[in-house]
């Protein structure tokens, strides 16, 4: 979600709106940005840094300055939005940044185990105070588009059926096989199986682990390198052995033409597609608009790296970074 071209051109536009010596107005010690007064100190584009950069620093070849000038202007990027979406939030009077930040941080702690969080900390250097503090911005931003940017995204019927128009080949479905999985520890238990799956029955055993899915009939026989396009609905093949140590069995259900479904069996699934593409471009709005409100205020040494746009489509910067200590998916 945070697209830096955003902030390129809305701070563009602040700096356009806002006295014309916005950039040069000299700053506290410590201090490199401030947003409606409130300032951003090093330390915190520091920890940013530490946080979700692995090993930065490390090794004893000399850094690359105007890397990690970038490096700087980019984190200092995020942490701006990341105020910006508190402080609107906060003028909204929308409350829960607090509460999901402390449920975010024990679930972070759960993950670690007992200590090792605060242990992660101390490793990277991290103040706890500071990491708080981005765990809020994180979060400022998941409840700003959860309660501010989601409700306001509108999805007609119309665009549904234009977006499957558009798209009807991607919806087409192959010839496909619906094939049941099931291994067991013996063959003996796999039998039981194969009995029950002929006659339509759950299996009398609970030493079998089953599941189902359609497979398409071109992928099937390189996925199991087995051949099953002689078998007949509610036939098997019959238990050979597995990698796990155990046995296996494969099992048709049915053979399923090439079909395209209809508008209605995927509206859902396009309707969240079109929302979806819908989410940039309203945060591109809400943060033009917050950033014409505002006053921003970045010292003269990071001035050129924040404003500089992302080197290509598609590149990190594209992403939502995560609280450090977790990592993305």
């Amino acid at each position: 979600m945070l697209i830096r071209r955003f902030l390129l051109r809305a701070l563009a536009l602040c700096c356009l709106l806002a006295s014309a010596g916005c950039w040069e107005s000299p700053l506290p010690e410590g201090v490199v940005a401030t947003v409606n007064g409130e300032a951003i100190h090093i330390r915190t584009v520091q920890a940013y840094m530490d946080g979700n950069s692995p090993g930065l620093g490390a090794g004893n070849t000399a850094p690359d300055i105007r890397r990690l000038r970038r490096d700087y202007g980019a984190a200092l990027s995020d942490i701006i939005i990341q105020t910006l979406a508190v402080q609107d939030l906060q003028r909204r009077g929308i409350h829960g940044v607090e509460q999901r930040a402390r449920d975010m941080e024990d679930d972070i702690r759960e993950d670690y185990g007992p200590g090792e969080f605060d242990a992660y900390l101390a490793e990277e250097s991290l103040d706890p105070a500071e990491w708080r503090r981005l765990l809020r911005g994180f979060v400022a931003l998941q409840l700003l588009e959860d309660v501010v940017l989601e409700p306001e995204l509108r999805v007609s019927r119309d665009e549904v059926l234009a977006y499957y128009k558009e798209h009807e080949e991607a919806f087409r479905l192959p010839e496909r096989y619906r094939l049941c999985f099931a291994s067991g520890k013996t063959r003996d238990d796999v039998q039981r199986w194969r009995e029950a799956f002929a006659a339509g029955k759950a299996p009398a055993t609970g030493e079998i682990t089953a599941h189902c899915a359609d497979i398409p009939v071109k992928e099937a026989a390189a996925l199991w390198n087995r051949d099953i396009s002689s078998l007949k609905p509610r036939e098997s093949t019959r238990p050979s052995p597995d990698e796990n140590g155990g046995f296996a069995s494969i099992g048709l259900v049915a053979r399923l033409s090439a079909e395209t479904p209809p508008p209605a069996a995927v509206y859902a699934l396009i309707e969240r597609e079109v929302r979806q593409q819908k989410r940039l471009p309203a945060f591109d709005d809400w943060l033009e608009d917050a950033l014409s409100r505002s006053r921003i205020t970045v010292s003269p040494l990071l001035r050129d790296e924040v404003l500089t746009p992302p080197a290509a489509p598609g590149d990190e910067s594209g992403k939502e970074t995560p609280p450090p200590g977790r990592s993305g998916g």
